[in-house]
């Protein structure tokens, strides 16, 4: 693999682009270029296909504050669908794709899961803040 010069890391840094979108970035260059090769022939070899990607440090999830956790549903209290998707997110950990597909069909209720067991309904995983659940609802 081609390492990624220090002139293309600080033009990223300069784009404010982080190492994720960087990253991202790359790829989407590497698809397209992909589909010029194979499907138009334009060109024989990808010029980003031995490109590595910039390393990436992983951050620790930092859960909200009770006080930060009570501002984020104040905000969303005016609007019913928001307010129960951000509860959901809280108290389950989930993130908004998994719950923007989940299906009613793939819920288990009665054992309190999700399509897997990876998202736990009724216990928080970890770096949910779970504590909206002991509150009533609006």
């Amino acid at each position: 693999m081609i390492k990624l010069n220090a002139g293309f890391s600080r033009k990223v840094g300069e784009a404010n682009y982080g190492s994720r979108g960087a990253n991202r970035e790359l790829g989407n260059l590497r698809a397209t270029f992909n589909r010029v090769v194979s499907f138009f022939n334009l060109l024989t070899v990808n010029p980003f296909k031995n490109l590595s990607k910039l390393d990436v440090s992983e951050r620790p999830i930092r859960p909200l504050s009770r006080d930060e956790e009570k501002r984020l549903l104040d905000a969303c209290s005016g609007n019913l669908e928001l307010d129960a998707y951000v509860r959901l997110a809280l108290d389950t950990g989930c993130r908004a794709g998994e719950i923007s597909n989940l299906l009613w069909e793939n819920l288990d209720l009665n054992e309190g899961t999700g399509p897997s067991s990876a998202i736990p309904f009724g216990r928080a995983r970890p770096g949910a803040t779970g504590s909206s659940r002991s509150r009533p609802r609006r």
